[in-house]
């Protein structure tokens, strides 16, 4: 994963591809104030504009959001609500109350691991509110849409990287992931 911060832009951009290098899946995020952007390569995606819209349909935790294809990317742009914030924001001032709370509701995303709608626990995948409950940004379509698969066991191993970079205040969540995932 990429991670690169332009403060004069205040702009965030990040690259993910770490849990599905074998299958050549790849998606780049930008963080803007109220919006959040996600783009992947068209050649990553086996479906037309409206299936990929239908993914985009309001939950409790996925962000809404809007679907472009341009030239040879298909652009996802979800509206952040706001007050929102990323682990990051959060973590190095919650209390250990407060960072049980937010990881208890994390929990919610357990239903997408038996769902066509694939996500991905991830620092900067995620965006939650006042009462730390949390958001998805950009999620995949099974064998359609990066991230393409989402096996119970992955989640469980983003899960567990997520309670350590949150609970021990790690630094780096991909060496925390590595650590857990299943041998």
């Amino acid at each position: 994963m990429i991670l690169v911060f332009n403060k004069r832009q205040r702009k965030r951009e990040t690259t993910h591809g770490q849990d599905n290098e074998a299958n050549g899946d790849e998606f780049h995020l930008q963080y803007d104030t109220s919006k959040i952007t996600a783009a992947i390569p068209r050649t990553q995606v086996s479906a037309e504009k409206d299936e990929l819209e239908a993914g985009l349909t309001p939950d409790a935790n996925p962000l809404s959001g809007t679907v472009t294809i341009q030239d040879d990317n298909v652009i996802w742009t979800y509206q952040r609500p706001s007050g929102t914030k990323t682990i990051d924001e959060l973590r190095t001032q919650l209390s250990r109350v407060e960072q049980l709370a937010l990881l208890s509701n994390l929990t919610q995303l357990e239903k997408f691991k038996q769902s066509q709608v694939t996500v991905l626990i991830h620092p900067d995948s995620l965006v939650f509110n006042e009462s730390f409950v949390p958001f998805v940004i950009h999620r995949g379509l099974c064998d359609v849409v990066p991230p393409k698969a989402s096996t119970a066991e992955q989640l469980l191993a983003q899960y567990k990287a997520i309670v350590l970079y949150v609970m021990a205040n790690q630094s780096d969540f991909e060496k925390m992931h590595k650590v857990t995932l299943p041998e």
